[in-house]
């Protein structure tokens, strides 16, 4: 299938042959794209700081405060975090505009989200809630309005694990770690609870044997029998702050941060960093694709491919 990649120069079309760069020239109204999600048809959805747009096989379509996604000072909303239900129906995390959703060829503002609130994440639970994770700590959908559930500032990363239970990542003014479980309230945290050394979480990941791993300033840390466990005491590594995490397609686990991008396969760890070739060792995002090519998103020099053996710079 093709490949969508969101940069500093844009957006990044690969569909197995050839690469294609989507920039203002193609009616993307800005290059710093920060979330992308695809459409059961192939649509995709490109967030950004100003608005969202629409790629498909008739052309672009950008999406502004004219067509609902009004900011608190009338201006056109940032938006930082995109996810699409099976009906079709849009849900857009915004930069101090709250949150919106699509329906139709509208979008509307869900009742009580804040005017200023920031949204980070957005993540749909396997018993069907729709969970926000915001400047202004956690909140869920329910009776067409959001609820806060939790205050906490600042949840930079969210996900489920296999039981349900709620993993929020937090950063800037109170960094750490919650699990919550939504059904019964009980929630443990940070270093109280959990052994978390205080630290931003930046990202959080379910791996397919049950664990969840957080990605912090300090490094990886991987939930053990109840606790939380540095990668230095767990897996026997060090690994600088993480920032991302993409699965490999067989069985190992890739990382990006501030030393460039790691991956751990059958116990042995690989690394990539500049002394390899890597044009820069700050690593924003990275994903692996069906025929084995990284994709890194990197801090300064934009996208680059690496297929095990050459890195090519495909946009900077």
């Amino acid at each position: 299938g093709a490949l969508w990649f969101g940069t500093s120069e844009g957006a990044v079309h690969y569909d197995g042959k050839t690469f294609k760069n989507f920039g203002k020239e193609d009616g993307l109204p800005d290059l710093k794209i920060f979330a992308i999600e695809v459409e059961s048809n192939g649509a995709v959805w490109f967030g950004s700081e100003v608005g969202l747009s629409r790629f498909d096989s008739e052309g672009l379509i950008q999406y502004s405060n004219r067509d609902g996604l009004i900011n608190r000072s009338g201006g056109t909303s940032g938006v930082f975090a995109i996810d699409i239900e099976e009906d079709g129906d849009l849900w857009a995390g915004t930069e101090w505009g709250g949150v919106f959703r699509f329906q139709g060829d509208q979008f509307q503002k869900v009742l009580s989200s804040s005017e200023k609130m920031y949204v980070r994440k957005t993540v749909r639970t396997p018993d069907g809630t729709r969970w926000f994770g915001t400047s202004e700590g956690l909140f869920r959908f329910e009776n067409n309005q959001i609820v806060k559930v939790l205050n906490r500032s600042w949840v930079m990363a969210l996900e489920s694990d296999q039981k349900g239970d709620l993993w929020m990542g937090s950063g800037w003014a109170r960094p750490g770690v919650v699990q919550l479980n939504p059904a019964s309230g009980s929630m443990v945290s940070d270093s109280e609870d959990l052994g978390l050394a205080v630290s931003n979480v930046w990202a959080v990941t379910k791996r397919p044997n049950g664990e969840m791993w957080l990605g912090t300033d300090v490094g990886i840390q991987r939930f053990v029998n109840g606790r939380l466990e540095n990668s230095v005491d767990s897996l026997g590594f060090e690994t600088g702050s993480i920032w991302c995490f993409f699965e490999d397609g067989e069985g190992g686990m890739g990382w990006g941060g501030s030393r460039g991008l790691g991956r751990l396969r059958d116990g042995k760890v690989t690394t990539l960093t500049k002394a390899d070739g890597l044009p820069d060792n700050h690593v924003w995002s990275a994903l692996q694709s069906k025929d084995g090519i990284v994709w890194i998103g990197t801090e300064t020099r934009g996208l680059v491919g690496y297929d095990g053996t050459v890195m090519t710079l495909i946009v900077q």
